[in-house]
């Protein structure tokens, strides 16, 4: 019966195992990096990556102005779980900050003014929670109607999102593991 001699880094380049670990480390290395998934539904972008072995995925739409490609309004939602998420609104500069804006789905009656939280380079924020009953609504529905006060005092008009495509993104993005 021969003794087991250990292996030693000379014997492992002499059999060739050295460069099959290399390989294995560099597989599990990249198996590490966040991978990326980005899908149009509709007028809906839903982009996830992965970060420690879980998912992170957003739902977002933009809407630019043709002439001069800046955006003027967006939205995205963040933290997606079954029945709740996080809303942000990037609204233009000109609007009364201290009125807030409310979300109207369709016809349905406007919810309370919600508040900006701070203006940047790109437009205005407003942060807000989506319940279930927030997140269904807008599953369903056809139209986020915005409602914002500009610094003359008159309502703003034409601050409207599209919800088409937002309930396939939406199923989507919790179906992503």
């Amino acid at each position: 019966m021969s003794k087991a001699r250990p292996f030693t880094l000379r014997h492992l380049l002499a059999g060739g195992v050295l460069c099959a670990c290399a390989s294995l480390a560099q597989a599990a290395t990249e198996s590490i990096v966040p991978s990326k998934v980005q899908e149009n539904y509709g007028d809906w972008l839903m982009a996830c990556v992965q970060k420690d072995g879980k998912p992170l995925c957003s739902l977002s739409q933009n809407q630019v102005d043709s002439k001069s490609q800046r955006r003027v309004l967006g939205m995205e939602v963040l933290n997606l779980e079954a029945g709740k998420a996080t809303g942000v609104l990037l609204l233009p500069f000109g609007l009364l900050l201290g009125k807030g804006v409310t979300l109207q789905i369709d016809d349905a009656a406007a919810g309370k003014p919600r508040p900006f939280s701070t203006c940047l380079p790109g437009g205005c924020i407003v942060p807000f929670d989506l319940d279930e009953s927030m997140l269904k609504a807008l599953r369903k529905g056809k139209t986020l109607k915005i409602a914002a006060t500009g610094i003359g005092g008159k309502n703003v008009q034409g601050l409207n999102i599209s919800l088409k495509g937002f309930d396939d993104a939406y199923k989507r993005a919790l179906s992503i593991k």
